[in-house]
């Protein structure tokens, strides 16, 4: 550490000599390259620099410096503005039109944000500029730029061969009456030079290094003073961006210092620099001699250096300033701000101090109210707090952060005061789960289930993020994971690989690290419990295996089709999904308006399944949850035609959608020729079901020899299919409430008015899963309620009869 004192230094200057350079007669057009913050413009995000600023800052310094000596100058622009965006035709022009003795272009360059050297281009090639007098002129100017801006390494090329085009490339270059050069002083995409090219007194350094190659050219009386230059960096702080370790200015992975004060003595001289994280300092028009360097910044110890400053030449003092430890530190700022509202609930809290901290004793004097576990971090060299909630704050609700004075550095100085702050968060702290299939105990799921899973908000998961379990803790194995987002919901998707059991009951686990893309996390693990499908059919006689298309039509030659778009909507076989064999059938549909569309595919062939009214059709169908309704069409010989409910389509994976024979009412043999989709008014406008199999005589399915555990839950299900007609299926769940106990239950169906229209159970019953059917008889089309009711619990839900 050196002591701050002022040096008084005695010695002469030679006034004279200052302006004893002659530039008379000489004419130089200097081209600021680039103009206006165009397209054709560069900028760094990073430090706000445009290149055509600094190209303008670089050449009116030139300007200035080669005008004092007498030069003759002409500018090709001399603001920044879209119409100095000069065409490089334009530029020529000027240059020929003003009869000029040379033509210079600024500029800087621009890579792989790594790279910083100087490149010095001419017309022609490498060893053979257009013009002669360009070679000597480019390399003394890239060895000037070169130690100017202290590059790492220094290049003169011709276009000719630069761009390997074997002619003349650079349009500035091209129909120049005279030598032209063209510099790319140094690289303003690597952010360390990025950050110096904001600097005024750093592109006036350049300007004089170019200035010093015109006199050397010329073969003038070189400049009889100097330049003295240098950066200030922190001593032991690094910078947080990429730094070039081979770079000629020191180190520049120390972090340079803003609002910088450099004395220079004898002359009282004094810089102030910007804050443009650069630590650059500069005196020009120097006289030849020693002098002495004092340099402050704010809580840093005061130092000095002697420079010996060189006519003609820029010196360099580089100088590494060290914190004053014995300072108190300082809470520079803080995320959120004091009084700040709708603050996310899942932002961390951020508190930057002007001073490497203790971490212990900082976290110690961390407080909120109300009060919040979470964890602590210290980051950017321990100058940081980082305190991160293990569960979202409160929605809605103000915290109060304190840093108390026992705060202190790690030179155990503490702060001079306690800080505290205020904030508000904002109305979210969860993801929410809002619809799921399967719902929770919901049964009768298909052994090759498509999971759906509907948050609040598009989400961010993994597959690893889903759990599928047997009651056993047997882990099933998932597959086909997709994300979506849909009407503004995330939606997530999978499948088991291998297939699910029959009459078995599952669980399903959404851990709580799930996100939405706003980062607000799902928090609690969410179990979801189901069974999959009580029966095990046995196949009937196949009339269609879907393994060809025969004479199935597509939607837009179906008789009935309406309200779809034909050439979304088809009808082919694939080997993507099937139930049985290598194929099935894959009916995509597409309806056009919000309610009314059939989409119909026919058969020509039609499938005689027999006369008899007391067997099975049905075909093996991979749901959409789409909630359309499902129909089979039929007709006798040609004569007559019926339409057959089906189904809702509010499942996924494989089932076996059968009807009775005797709902077909026609006389004779039954011929089966359409499959259709009808839309409902809370249906999904577009969507994909797969068919398989198409059978009669279906064998009467089969009960596993599975026991299911005694549910956990009063549940009522959603009933199935829904519409109906003429009948549907009502699941319902009923708990233990003791070892060989019974509850009394009642299941009644009522009208809109709520009249009461049957009683389809009023007895004991113990605890278990029911399922019981209802024939609407002859009720009409409506909306109907049915109520289940045990102990103290009841639940209703709705059901729509369609005749």
């Amino acid at each position: 550490m050196k002591k701050l004192f002022l040096l008084t230094l005695v010695f002469t200057i030679n006034i004279t000599l200052i302006f004893a350079q002659d530039f008379t007669g000489i004419k130089i057009c200097i081209n600021p390259g680039h103009g206006g913050h165009d397209s054709n413009d560069r900028f760094i995000a990073a430090t706000g620099f445009w290149e055509s600023d600094g190209n303008l800052a670089k050449g009116l310094y030139l300007r200035d410096i080669l005008k004092n000596y007498g030069a003759n100058i002409v500018m090709t622009r001399t603001t920044n503005t879209t119409s100095d965006d000069l065409a490089l035709s334009e530029i020529v022009a000027i240059a020929n039109q003003n009869n000029v003795d040379w033509m210079h272009a600024v500029h800087s360059n621009a890579f792989d944000a790594k790279s910083n050297y100087t490149l010095l281009l001419f017309q022609g090639r490498n060893a053979a500029p257009t013009y002669p007098d360009c070679l000597p002129m480019a390399n003394t100017m890239v060895d000037e730029i070169y130690k100017a801006n202290r590059t790492t390494q220094k290049m003169i090329a011709g276009d000719f061969d630069f761009y390997g085009t074997g002619q003349a490339y650079l349009g500035v270059f091209k129909g120049l009456h005279m030598p032209g050069t063209l510099s790319e002083g140094s690289f303003h995409d690597y952010v360390p030079e990025s950050w110096r090219l904001r600097n005024a007194e750093y592109k006036k350094n350049e300007a004089w290094a170019i200035a010093r190659s015109f006199v050397s050219f010329w073969k003038l009386t070189p400049f009889t003073h100097g330049v003295a230059a240098g950066l200030v960096r922190d001593n032991s702080l690094k910078v947080d961006y990429y730094y070039n370790p081979n770079a000629r200015d020191g180190n520049e992975s120390r972090k340079p210092l803003n609002k910088i004060k450099v004395t220079l003595q004898p002359g009282n001289k004094v810089y102030n620099g910007d804050e443009f994280n650069n630590g650059f300092y500069m005196f020009d028009s120097l006289a030849p001699g020693t002098y002495k360097l004092y340099f402050e910044a704010d809580r840093y110890y005061l130092d000095s250096a002697t420079v010996n400053v060189v006519a003609n030449k820029t010196v360099f003092a580089d100088e590494y300033l060290i914190y004053d430890t014995t300072a108190a530190p300082t809470l520079l700022s803080h995320t959120p701000e004091d009084l700040a509202t709708n603050v996310k609930t899942v932002n961390p809290i951020i508190i930057n101090f002007n001073k490497e901290m203790n971490q212990e004793s900082t976290k110690n004097a961390f407080s909120i109210s109300p009060n919040v576990v979470g964890a602590f971090a210290l980051g950017d060299e321990n100058k940081t707090l980082i305190f991160t909630p293990k569960v979202p704050l409160e929605k809605s609700t103000k915290y109060t952060v304190t840093i108390s004075a026992s705060a202190k550095s790690i030179w155990n100085v503490p702060l001079e005061n306690s800080e505290s702050f205020s904030f508000t968060t904002n109305d979210r702290n969860r993801v929410h789960l809002v619809n799921s299939y399967p719902r929770e105990n919901q049964y009768d799921i298909s052994n090759y289930v498509l999971f759906k899973l509907t948050f609040d908000a598009p989400i961010t998961a993994s597959l690893g993020n889903f759990k599928l379990f047997d009651l056993n803790n047997n882990e099933e194995s998932l597959t086909n994971f997709r994300l979506s987002t849909e009407n503004g919901l995330g939606v997530a998707y999978f499948e088991s690989k291998n297939g699910l059991g029959i009459f078995t009951n599952y669980k399903l686990m959404m851990d709580g690290s799930i996100k939405d893309n706003e980062g607000y996390p799902l928090v609690d693990t969410i179990w979801l419990q189901f069974q999959t499908l009580h029966e095990k059919y046995i196949s009937g006689a196949v009339v269609d295996s879907f393994e060809t298309i025969g004479k199935w039509k597509n939607a837009s030659r179906g008789a009935e089709s309406t309200g779809i778009d034909t050439i979304a909507s088809t009808f082919k076989i694939t080997y993507s999904k099937y139930f049985r064999g290598k194929n099935s059938a894959r009916l995509a549909y597409s309806f056009k308006n919000e309610n009314d569309g059939i989409c119909q595919y026919f058969n020509s062939d039609k499938f005689n399944i027999g006369s008899s009214s007391s067997s099975e059709f049905g075909m093996w169908v991979y749901g959409d949850l789409s909630n359309n309704i499902l129909e089979y069409w039929f007709d006798s010989n040609g004569i007559g035609s019926s339409k057959i409910f089906v189904d809702t389509i509010n499942w996924s994976g494989w089932k076996l959608k059968r009807i009775s024979t005797s709902n077909i009412p026609v006389t004779g043999d039954k011929f089966f020729h359409s499959i259709v989709v009808k839309q409902s008014a809370t249906g999904t406008k577009t969507s994909i079901i797969y068919v398989d199999d198409a059978q009669y005589n279906i064998v009467v399915p089969v009960e596993e020899n599975k026991k299911e555990s005694a549910p956990k839950r009063f549940v009522l299900q959603q009933n199935y299919p829904n519409p109906f007609n003429p009948s549907t299926i009502i699941e319902y769940s009923i708990p233990g409430v003791g070892a060989g106990s019974t509850s009394k239950v009642l299941l009644k169906i009522y009208d809109v008015l709520g009249n009461e229209v049957a009683t389809l159970v009023n007895e004991d019953k113990s605890a278990g899963n029911y399922r019981v059917e209802f024939n609407s008889e002859n009720l009409s089309s409506g909306i109907y309620f049915y109520k289940l009711q045990s102990n103290q619990n009841i639940e209703i839900r709705k059901m729509i009869l369609v005749r």
